[in-house]
């Protein structure tokens, strides 16, 4: 018998760009990633930088349109991280899991990601 699936919402595998800003220690210098997964509820990403669980982070990222269904555009995502996982022989760097607090889309001068 196969473990109940625990996830919330359909994971769209999907590898976009991002920067990561930890808010605990909001002076330091964002952090570049890129996703392997995306859904409604959160995402997983690859990173040189190990998080820590728990962590709170705020993510920019250029959500396109084959998700959205709508021009791309900037979303920038709070939230925190449920789950660490260390570099391993098939993955040169630590991925991370984080849940969604909650989004924004960001547009005009705001924006970190140019069209």
């Amino acid at each position: 018998m196969r473990e109940r699936e625990r996830r919330q919402s359909e994971r769209i595998e999907l590898e976009i760009l991002l920067t990561i800003q930890t808010l605990e220690t909001p002076k330091c210098a964002a952090r570049m990633g890129m996703t392997e997964n995306i859904s409604a509820t959160g995402l997983y990403l690859a990173s040189d930088f190990p998080f820590e669980m728990g962590a709170r982070l705020e993510i920019s990222l250029r959500m396109p349109e084959s998700v959205t269904g709508k021009p791309a555009c900037e979303w920038c995502c709070r939230g925190r991280v449920v789950r660490v996982q260390a570099r391993d022989e098939q993955h040169a760097k630590p991925r991370t899991a984080v849940v969604f607090h909650y989004y924004d889309v960001v547009a005009g001068e705001g924006a970190r990601f140019k069209n």
